[in-house]
């Protein structure tokens, strides 16, 4: 495995019960040390904007590289776009399967889209979650090969990426 990684122990758990894991690693071409941060906590707008703890962490945050993957589409739903919004404002970039922020709210904030792979549709229960703009967007952006398979439906049907970017 290229770099190396060191797990740092658990994040305590605060006042609301939130659990984290922080993890640093250095990557081998310019030994430059990255934190990876993984939290495991309710996203549900109802219970996240009583977080003080989180939210007072995500105001913290700027030019963060995020992360969706097998998210239950979740931010496609009125009742996550706190953390949606939040994602959306704190990001540089984010990476994501077609199960992250609907593709359509990127055209509302100034990122440059990437998509890799074949979007056709959502795997199983989740087809009615079809993203029309998400499948013109593969038709019009010319997507790049993804090697590897990712997300719901692993193996089943073709996967995808998107990295979007955001515009300086």
């Amino acid at each position: 495995m290229p770099g190396s990684a060191t797990a740092r122990g658990d994040i305590p758990k605060d006042e609301i019960g939130n659990r984290g894991v922080q993890i640093e690693y250095q990557t081998d071409s310019d030994h430059s040390v990255h934190q990876l941060f993984y939290f495991s906590l309710n996203l549900a707008d109802d219970h996240l904007k009583d977080n003080k703890g989180f939210i007072t962490y995500m105001n913290g945050l700027k030019d963060v590289t995020s992360y969706f993957k097998a998210t239950s589409y979740m931010t496609h739903h009125a009742d996550f776009s706190i953390i949606r919004d939040e994602v959306l404002s704190k990001s540089a970039a984010i990476l994501q399967d077609d199960s992250g922020i609907p593709y359509k709210y990127f055209h509302e904030q100034p990122w440059h889209v990437q998509v890799y792979g074949d979007y056709v549709r959502p795997y199983g229960s989740f087809r009615w979650m079809e993203q029309s703009d998400l499948r013109e967007a593969y038709k019009t952006l010319g997507p790049k090969p993804l090697p590897m398979h990712v997300g719901y439906g692993y193996k089943r049907i073709t996967s995808n990426l998107q990295l979007a970017t955001r515009l300086k």
